[in-house]
């Protein structure tokens, strides 16, 4: 479980963020996010995640269409250690950062 903050690098939107990342198996792993927006709207979505251990810290990307209304494709790219997740995030009209500790 991970909680913390996203940031948007295009237009300084940014809110609560949530993960919960379950192991699928072979490297692969599931991230299950849960952002707020506003301090109004919350999103719940899942990324697939293909993940590799280097050196004690786990290097992720993944992607998942989230549909037109919330910007499409988006990508996912990052690093997490037992302690502290970041992870860049790029769609066509928006790009910026997941910024997560364990709770």
């Amino acid at each position: 479980r991970w909680q913390g903050s996203w940031q948007s690098d295009v237009n300084g939107h940014h809110g609560r963020l949530r993960c919960l990342v379950t192991r699928e198996g072979n490297g692969t792993y599931q991230g299950s996010f849960h952002a707020n927006y506003f301090k109004v709207f919350s999103f719940g979505y899942t990324v697939p995640l293909a993940v590799q251990e280097t050196d004690g810290a786990f290097r992720f990307q993944g992607e998942a269409d989230l549909g037109r209304l919330a910007g499409g494709r988006y990508t996912y790219k990052g690093q997490a250690t037992p302690t502290d997740f970041f992870s860049t995030y790029r769609a066509k009209k928006d790009h910026g950062t997941f910024r997560m500790t364990r709770p």
